[in-house]
């Protein structure tokens, strides 16, 4: 017992001692294998409040305080549906002329990955301006907005597939602003492996809601690569091959981004049948393990242009190889013909071998190779302009209407979609004739071939006009029509799309053009009358969009000659691409805004007066550029379309009252919804300005006989 007040404190503290390394010792414990925090505080990390402060999202003096208010009660977020990626908003804020977001994004994997940050919002289209942050606290990042994806959503997503992967409340908000014409642009962020983001993005705000600010609730997703519906990755160029015993068996295929290849065969006649030989991008060999049932593996796969594996075919056969490439799967197969029939008491096996890749009920094809020479990056579902000019064999093979012609891809068999414009010939005249073919990709590293097929006398037409042009043409006008002054005839200039913009012309006379024929404008009064612009490409204000057109001028503009424009009758200005006297050398221009209130915003370029020259006008939104034969030859920023009722014409600028009408030659105005890339307006121009229109053509085959070998069995 303690004698002393001394003895009884020291006892005291003692026992408070051993008692305070008991509770921490068994607290130690429960950590260790609870695998749990003992704290329950939420809220963001120390480098978190770091990076909150800094950005001018939390105040510095008393952090703490803001930490309700970091997010508005009605945001959505869509984290990805996976433990190796996390996107989380972390804070927002609300300016006079723009909004921020402060995000964390974190890639737990062991290999980089790319994500995309797609901005979604209830009433109005907010417009990237950038991101800044730093990874793992150390590495800085910064994307402007020249540095977002020039492709818009629906080119890199199954739209309709995503939407059934969101939560019910951003469904219902995708719904709200794909119904309204919305084309949102991902901003691409790649990630290395094992790292996190910390960022804050700025969004500028074309306009303010009516409601002010509690009407703008903004709602932002996030998705990475193959999850969410994203399009796919893995591409088998030739699915269907059919090589003899003794032959190659040779896959063609394309990937996008960085991941483990797998090439597996998928069954013992596989493995048995066909002995690997090389692996290839474009014609560089590459050097695979073989790992065991001859599975071809390559880590890290990347290749920009045409992949290709090859096989030596030991014994004819059906056999079937899967591609794996990240989280996703594509199979090619090695097929042959069989059957069994009973002759004179005779049991006998057939086995009719086919014409390798040949299109059922033709004679006749031709291998078409697109030059990639001037294609800067892969070019999704373009419309290629294909000339056949004087050709004796097509015309000696093919029907006098041309009826029995067909496109294929590269694999022989699968059917393209294609307009014819003109045909003469056939029936032994020499055939020439302009088409346009939707061809699925035209590589910008590899060339791209594609078939043209025909020697069917039975066959009936097979053009698929409204399916060449994807989705985001909104009028495609060809101007062939021979029609001559005819007035205001309906639907007398026909456009190509679904979307039946026709037009109707006052005056102008068909004449050559640049792909076949073309209009002639007078200069005095002649034009075409089209829809209203927002029948065309909608009605916002900050809709993006591009206009294109071939066109000659007779003579150099004396004031303004309008080739696209839309305006009122009372010259009310919603945008136009003209050529104009008053810029230096004479120039081509594109305007959006409107003239009279002097808040038009336009971009030049000069050009070559009285030769044939393509021009084009984008509207992004915000910035105004313009090219001038596949070339940028301005740009500025910030304009709005004014008046999106404004009637579109082609010929005249929107003054019509001053004389202000195209003096010379207009051929193939194309106007699409989104922007299009610089390396699809390049190519886009010489396609269709090159003597062969980038393409080069090989020999006429004709359909080898098919084979049957009997083995016969005499019981």
């Amino acid at each position: 017992m303690p004698k002393t007040k001394k003895d009884i404190f020291i006892a005291i503290f003692v026992i408070f001692l051993i008692s305070g390394a008991i509770a921490g010792f068994f607290g130690f414990l429960f950590w260790l294998f609870s695998g749990e925090p003992t704290s329950t505080q939420a809220g963001p990390s120390y480098s978190e409040i770091s990076f909150l402060i800094k950005n001018g999202f939390l105040n510095s003096e008393r952090p703490e305080s803001g930490f309700s208010g970091l997010k508005p009660p009605d945001l959505i977020e869509q984290n990805l549906n996976s433990e190796n990626e996390n996107f989380e908003v972390l804070a927002t804020k609300l300016n006079a002329d723009n909004y921020q977001m402060a995000f964390k994004l974190e890639n737990k994997t062991e290999q980089d990955k790319e994500f995309y940050l797609i901005p979604v919002s209830k009433e109005i289209q907010l417009q990237f301006e950038e991101i800044k942050g730093v990874i793992n606290n150390k590495n800085a990042i910064s994307i402007n907005k020249q540095d977002a994806s020039n492709e818009p959503l629906d080119k890199l997503y199954d739209v309709e597939k995503h939407k059934k992967e969101l939560n019910h409340e951003l469904a219902k908000a995708y719904d709200d602003i794909e119904s309204d014409g919305y084309l949102a642009k991902p901003i691409k962020i790649i990630l290395p492996a094992e790292s996190t983001l910390l960022a804050s993005s700025v969004w500028q705000i074309p306009r303010r809601p009516t409601s002010g600010n509690s009407g703008l609730k903004p709602v932002y997703f996030l998705v990475y690569g193959s999850a969410g519906g994203a399009k796919d990755d893995l591409v088998i160029l030739n699915i269907h091959s059919s090589p003899q015993q003794g032959d190659n068996w040779e896959v063609s295929f394309t990937t996008r981004g960085i991941g483990d290849l797998k090439i597996i065969p998928n069954d013992q006649a596989t493995v048995e049948d066909d002995e690997f030989v090389s692996l290839l991008c474009d014609s560089e060999e590459k050097t695979p393990q073989i790992l065991q049932g001859d599975v071809i593996f390559y880590p890290n796969w990347e290749c920009l242009g045409t992949g290709k594996v090859i096989h030596y075919t030991k014994k004819a056969g059906k056999h079937t190889l899967m591609f794996e490439f990240g989280e996703q799967i594509s199979f090619a197969y090695n097929t042959s013909g069989g059957g069994l029939s009973v002759k004179g008491g005779l049991k006998v096996k057939s086995s009719s071998v086919p014409a390798a890749q040949w299109l059922t009920g033709r004679s006749y094809r031709k291998k078409i190779t697109i030059d990639h020479t001037y294609v800067d990056a892969n070019l999704t579902d373009f419309p290629a302009y294909i000339k056949v000019s004087a050709d004796v064999q097509i015309g000696d093979g093919a029907q006098v209407d041309g009826d029995d012609i067909r496109f294929t891809s590269s694999d022989g068999i699968t059917l393209l979609s294609y307009e014819e414009e003109s045909w003469t010939g056939g029936a032994g005249a020499d055939a020439t004739a302009n088409y346009w073919v939707k061809v699925p990709t035209v590589f910008g590293f590899a060339n791209t071939d594609i078939y043209i097929y025909y020697g069917n006398s039975g066959a009936a037409d097979g053009q698929d006009a409204v399916n060449v042009w994807d989705t985001n043409f909104k009028g495609v006008w060809h101007l062939a029509e021979t029609a001559t002054d005819e007035g205001t005839a309906a639907s007398l200039y026909q456009d190509s799309t679904t979307n039946n913009n026709d037009g109707t012309q006052a005056g102008p006379d068909d004449i050559a053009g640049k792909v076949y024929n073309g209009q002639d404008f007078d200069g005095t009064n002649d034009d075409v009358n089209l829809a209203a612009t927002s029948t065309i490409i909608g009605s916002s204000s900050s809709q993006p969009f591009t206009a294109t057109a071939w066109a000659k001028a007779d003579v150099d503009p004396s004031v303004r000659y309008g080739i696209v424009t839309a305006y009122d009758s009372g010259g009310d200005f919603g945008w136009d691409l003209r050529l104009d006297a008053s810029t230096p050398a004479a120039g081509a221009v594109f305007s959006v805004g409107n003239w009279n209130n002097n808040t038009a915003v336009s971009a030049t370029a000069n050009f070559v007066e009285t030769d044939w020259n393509h021009y084009v006008g984008i509207f992004d939104g915000t910035n105004v550029k313009v090219y001038v034969n596949g070339v940028l030859g301005g740009t500025t920023g910030t304009g709005a379309i004014d008046g999106a009722a404004n009637t579109i014409r082609i010929g005249s600028d929107f003054d019509r009252a001053a004389g202000r009408f195209f003096d010379g030659r207009i051929d193939e105005v194309h106007i699409s919804s989104g922007t299009r890339s610089a390396a699809w307006i390049k190519f886009e121009y010489y396609n269709v300005n090159e003597n062969d229109n980038e393409l080069s053509w090989v020999a006429q085959e004709t359909t080898p006989a098919a084979t049957t070998i009997f083995r016969v069995k005499v019981p």
